[in-house]
């Protein structure tokens, strides 16, 4: 998660110039928002749930070059959260690339696209209270990282006021299997 931070830091300074030709074209974006992962989850067992709003929240920074009719977008998770059990922390990295379905004069503009997300566990390491079954017990947890990719589909709406831009998304992974979830994204930010 560290080198996502540093890549995400060096990439920054090297996207001026891209940002001087955005203007000239149709935009550069930056901004930041709030991902909400797993939409309408059911939750089995003892303490079974319906989850309407999803059951993890991350805020993110978000980053957008909008050329033509396509809007590539990446989001990130600056700070990781913590796992009920304590041990470790997790954390997303989303790139989108939706097309637009609108005019340059709309304010409204529809969506839908492909989009990659890595969803990133990791801790570091050492003893750890956790759950057994029955009671709980102290573990061992290794200094480990592992990540989760999945391949999604994405469509929302943006609007735009003057300079400053919403999105809102609906993402839905695992389309074609049984383990498929809807996740939500809204963000605002500023079209340079």
């Amino acid at each position: 998660m560290q080198f996502l931070r540093l890549t995400l830091c060096l990439l920054l300074p090297a996207l001026g110039p891209g940002i001087a030709r955005a203007e000239s074209t149709q935009g550069f974006y930056a901004g930041a928002g709030l991902l909400s992962m797993n939409l309408l989850k059911s939750a089995t067992g003892e303490k079974a749930s319906r989850s309407l709003f999803g059951d993890t929240y991350f805020p993110e920074i978000t980053f957008g070059y909008r050329f033509g009719d396509w809007f590539p977008l990446i989001g990130y998770s600056l700070f990781g959260k913590a796992n009920p059990e304590g041990s470790k922390r997790r954390g997303t990295l989303r790139v989108q690339v939706p097309y637009v379905f609108s005019t340059d004069e709309s304010a409204l503009e529809w969506k839908a696209g492909l989009g990659f997300l890595v969803h990133r566990f990791y801790g570091a390491g050492g003893p750890a209270e956790l759950g057994n079954g029955v009671g709980r017990q102290t573990y061992y947890v290794p200094e480990d990282g592992s990540n989760a990719r999945l391949l999604y589909l994405v469509g929302g709406l943006g609007l735009k006021a003057e300079r400053i831009r919403y999105d809102f998304d609906l993402i839905i992974s695992g389309v074609l299997s049984a383990r498929r979830a809807f996740h939500f994204s809204a963000g605002a930010g500023y079209v340079f």
